[in-house]
């Protein structure tokens, strides 16, 4: 209730400046996530620089926490009132907003060697029975941090290609009294939790949602509840149970498991591609230097999965200047500015991988980078994914603390799958 009021808060404070300045120029808005994408000065920059060539409209750039825009989609797709035109949507939600019709179709405005030279998870993260409802914007995937300095110091000339290896090397490392806990992992209660369970899922050849558990009913059927995602989350739990995981992960998002990364308190840590330019800044990083990159282990039989993520830039059906829209959205993602600003999230361009360093990205990212895409998978495109995360990081928390056995916990999150998927969303009147 509180996300939904403060969601048609900000729907009214946009409504309330889009009207501003009406009899002069069209206005033309867009909704940013703070913090998740280009800064704020850098997309204020963009648009001052895009607002030099089209002075026939104005454009306005507002800003919310992630938490809150999920939310202010939902609320202003389910109204008749025009909030804003451009929205950054994550891609976990394009199942959902193309369900309830609250995005514009723009497969056919992206066509040609534009769309081939986008990356195929990005796209996939976008797409929905074969149509695209945003322009994917940026892309990122979780890899693997480990300490040169600790894996020589136990013996290890090269980080772990399996998980049974990393738990092998964990254990070496804190055998040599290295480390207390070499493993900081960012398993709090939060979608990250829900992607480390998937790169262990997938990588063991399980899938979030089965073909048959796409409809609604079918919930207890859950991919995720079958024997790759009971083996994965058991797996997790035995890792913190024999000491190679810091209990603080139970608490830990992204941000935490990074920090206790750069303070040399850890030997490994799976994380996105953001981590790698912080672990290894000497201004924030007792590690710095010490700091690599690698792939996601795999299962042994497999090469390691990881998940993916993307934000892309969408327009609201009930824009007035979709064209316009378009245009706006073309050029805060286009290969240039792609090229200036990516940094702490990957380019969405093949071709700029091609290019082998970005001012924000160097060689050794953009490497490991391109053999990992190669290994990419999205999370479930379900129109009721962000209440069956929800479930799963209810469920496996319980797991992880011990409440419940892993199979008792993805089989709950099942059944609250199932239920949840019974609802479908609310269309665009």
């Amino acid at each position: 209730m509180k996300l939904h009021r403060m969601a048609l808060g900000l729907i009214g404070a946009v409504i309330v400046l889009a009207g501003c300045g009406e009899s002069e120029r069209p206005r033309l808005t867009a909704m940013f996530v703070s913090g998740m994408g280009y800064s704020e000065e850098d997309i204020s920059a963009l648009t001052d620089a895009f607002q030099k060539t089209h002075r026939e409209i104005e454009v306005s750039a507002f800003f919310v926490p992630y938490e809150s825009q999920h939310n202010a989609i939902v609320a202003s797709g389910a109204s008749r009132a025009l909030a804003y035109d451009v929205v950054q949507v994550d891609g976990t939600w394009t199942a959902e907003f193309a369900e309830g019709e609250y995005l514009v179709d723009v497969t056919a405005r992206l066509a040609g060697e534009s769309a081939s030279d986008i990356v195929p998870c990005a796209m996939d993260a976008f797409t929905k029975n074969g149509k695209l409802y945003a322009m994917p914007w940026l892309t990122d995937c979780e890899f693997l941090f480990y300490s040169k300095r600790m894996l020589k110091e136990a013996g290890f000339t090269s980080p772990p290609r399996t998980w049974d290896e990393l738990r092998s090397q964990a254990q070496a490392i804190k055998k040599a009294g290295i480390v207390a806990y070499p493993i900081i992992a960012q398993w709090g209660h939060g979608e990250d939790l829900v992607c480390d369970f998937g790169c262990m899922l997938f990588g063991r050849g399980g899938e979030f949602v089965t073909a048959e558990s796409r409809e609604p009913g079918a919930g207890s059927k859950a991919g995720f509840a079958g024997p790759a995602g009971v083996d994965a989350l058991a797996f997790m739990k035995r890792l913190l149970d024999e000491g190679l995981v810091n209990p603080a992960s139970l608490e830990a998002r992204s941000d935490d498991a990074q920090r206790v990364l750069c303070e040399g308190q850890a030997a490994f840590n799976v994380n996105w591609v953001y981590v790698y330019g912080l672990a290894n800044d000497a201004a924030v990083s007792k590690a710095a230097g010490q700091i690599e990159i690698a792939p996601v282990p795999g299962d042994g039989q497999r090469e390691g999965v990881s998940v993916g993520r993307g934000m892309g830039l969408g327009i609201v059906a009930r824009s007035r200047m979709p064209d316009k829209a378009w245009e706006y959205i073309r050029f805060i993602a286009s290969q240039e500015n792609q090229r200036k600003y990516c940094g702490t999230w990957l380019p969405v361009y093949r071709s700029l991988y091609g290019e082998g360093k970005l001012p924000g990205i160097g060689v050794r990212v953009l490497a490991v980078a391109t053999e990992q895409q190669k290994g990419v998978r999205n999370r479930p495109s379900v129109y009721y994914y962000v209440k069956m995360s929800s479930a799963l990081q209810d469920e496996m928390q319980e797991a992880l603390r011990g409440n419940r056995e892993p199979g008792r916990a993805l089989t709950a999150a099942a059944e609250r799958t199932r239920e949840e998927a019974r609802q479908k969303p609310v269309r665009r009147p």
